[in-house]
């Protein structure tokens, strides 16, 4: 498979922080930096996410990506990942089943840059795709509950539920 997900084992803090007003808080505070990362395999090439670091500023960005592609048939997004070691642009392109993503990687963990915009274009069915994002979204939400935190305390939280629900399946490492 050209993409998938392996979400891994992530430790959580435990810890609930009152300041947190925001889902990119609350999930950098529920994960610590030494924890297991998710790895994006794309094209056969790994790169690690952080929960921490990259996943916090990543979500609300994830969330809205899976939200354009489980509502609308047909589509166009463009996404700038916004972490400083997962920095690239996706412009996604999708029809019926099949969902087109042509890459640009500026700076990203381990040096994969250049192999990366080598193999820069995927086409995946759309189902597989999002599928790949069922267990990250349930490690994110675990850690998060385990934390203390509740859509009561946390108003984001139901957005990030709801796209975890509407996920038909988990990714194919998860079947």
């Amino acid at each position: 498979m050209a993409f998938l997900i392996q979400a891994s084992n992530p430790r959580q803090t435990g810890i609930f922080d009152e300041a947190d007003y925001n889902l990119s808080m609350a999930i950098e505070t529920v994960f610590p930096m030494n924890t297991e990362d998710a790895l994006i395999v794309w094209n056969h090439i790994r790169i690690p996410l952080s929960y921490k670091y990259d996943l916090s500023c990543m979500m609300d960005d994830i969330i809205d990506m899976l939200q354009k592609l489980r509502m609308l048939s047909a589509g166009k997004t463009v996404i700038r990942w916004p972490s400083n070691t997962f920095e690239g642009t996706w412009d996604m392109e999708w029809d019926g089943t099949k969902l087109r993503i042509d890459s640009s990687w500026e700076n990203v963990v381990g040096g994969v840059g250049d192999l990366l915009n080598a193999n820069s274009k995927l086409v995946i069915s759309k189902l597989d795709f999002i599928s790949e994002w069922k267990e990250v979204l349930g490690n994110v939400i675990l850690g998060l509950e385990r934390s203390g935190y509740s859509v009561d305390r946390l108003k984001d939280i139901d957005a990030l539920v709801g796209e975890f629900i509407s996920i038909e399946r988990a990714g194919i490492l998860y079947r």
